[in-house]
């Protein structure tokens, strides 16, 4: 795997000159590339874990890190076309190198932060259950879900456009930027995380297979469940990274959530041993949504006025509106019933309730009049125009 570290290193900086020139969709396509590689890598481990293991463990090993040599060069096509060019040169007196270092610095104390929180979720969900750690991963997986998809793509575009308005110096625009971007993550989360805490069992259900029984089903779905109440906080506080890390102000994020690793820590403690592995969602929540105002509050003092309460009110008709949404989704879910544990029925009523309770919820912001409902219609524009063409 040690190789793998050389490939995801070039490959952001490829990311970046691509993002930084308006290019998203090869950096955005690369990562599914790399997953498909993995799991074909999985399909052919499967049938060789029994007649040669040492050889299957290769099979593993080389598939991922095959996968991200594909993550790598499938974006080289968008920088040949963009016309860059490659010249090998070493100097060590350039002064982009002290350029990184600053950025380095900072965000090697984020992360150590954010491994001492990993770890320790570790250790007390353990604690509280021999299977905390599975547990809280296959939660983890989903709940990342809808991050990755929608808060990802968004606040990936909106740093281009917020690094560029702090080199310009052009305040007004970075705070239209800002107020955009969290205003759009809430709007894009909230209905999502408000379906996917009511389909918690069916998300857990697709996982059905092997060992996996009914009891882990009810359980794992119990965790995320509560953990999608921190989605929102959690989103918008990745966008604040990107905000911070555009301002190149990211030592003042990093302090502020190592600061917050200490509380989120000691709540893992005390929540695991009182009321079991629900207490790492608890935690969590404190810890995302402390971390989220904290920031805001900085931020505005950097920036000034973003506009904070126009943004509440966009939250309260978005929390009305994803409310009806989940009822209307739940109806759905009283005429097509699960059929005892089965995936099939789960996905089944997963995708009917759910594009219902999606369609209700988002026709009613649209009504509502809520600005950043545009990002919904324009797409579905786009794919209007698509399917007219062929």
């Amino acid at each position: 795997f040690a190789i793998q570290i050389v490939f995801y290193g070039i490959g952001g900086v490829v990311t970046g000159i691509l993002n930084a020139n308006r290019v998203y969709f090869l950096p955005s396509l690369a990562p599914a590339l790399n997953n498909i590689v993995v799991i074909a890598s999985f399909f052919a481990y499967i049938p060789l874990s029994s007649s040669n293991p040492e050889l299957a463990l290769y099979v593993l090993g080389v598939g991922a890190s095959l996968g991200v040599l594909v993550q790598f060069v499938i974006q080289i096509p968008a920088l040949a076309k963009m016309g860059f060019k490659y010249s090998l040169s070493i100097d060590l007196h350039d002064p982009a190198l002290i350029e990184a270092l600053k950025i380095a610095i900072p965000t090697f104390v984020y992360i150590v932060g954010m491994m001492v929180s990993f770890s320790c979720r570790n250790a007390f969900s353990l604690e509280a259950s021999e299977n905390g750690p599975s547990t809280l991963i296959y939660a983890w997986t989903w709940l990342q879900l809808p991050h990755g998809v929608v808060a990802v793509s968004l606040s990936r575009a909106l740093f281009t456009e917020m690094s560029e308005a702090v080199a310009k110096d052009d305040w007004n625009a970075m705070r239209r930027h800002v107020h955009a971007g969290i205003a759009g993550t809430l709007v894009l989360i909230i209905p999502l995380a408000v379906l996917m805490g009511l389909f918690s069992p069916n998300l857990i259900q697709l996982f059905r297979a092997g060992a996996f029984s009914a009891d882990d089903v009810a359980y794992v779905g119990h965790v995320l469940t509560l953990w999608v109440i921190c989605l929102p906080f959690y989103s918008v506080l990745m966008y604040l990274y990107n905000v911070f890390a555009s301002m190149r102000k990211f030592l003042v994020f990093a302090a502020v959530n190592c600061g917050m690793v200490v509380v989120q820590c000691v709540l893992y403690s005390v929540l695991c041993d009182t009321i079991g592995l629900a207490g790492v969602p608890i935690a969590d929540l404190v810890f995302y949504g402390g971390c989220c105002v904290i920031m805001l509050v900085i931020l505005k003092h950097h920036i000034g006025s973003f506009g904070i309460k126009e943004i509440g009110w966009k939250l309260v008709r978005v929390l009305g509106a994803s409310a009806i949404g989940l009822v209307a989704a739940w109806a759905v879910t009283l005429i097509i019933p699960t059929i005892g544990t089965s995936m099939v029925s789960g996905l089944l009523q997963l995708i009917v309730a759910g594009c219902v309770g999606l369609v209700v919820t988002f026709v009613l912001c649209y009504f509502f009049r809520i600005p950043e409902m545009e990002i919904v219609t324009d797409l579905l524009k786009k794919v209007k125009r698509k399917l007219l063409h062929k």
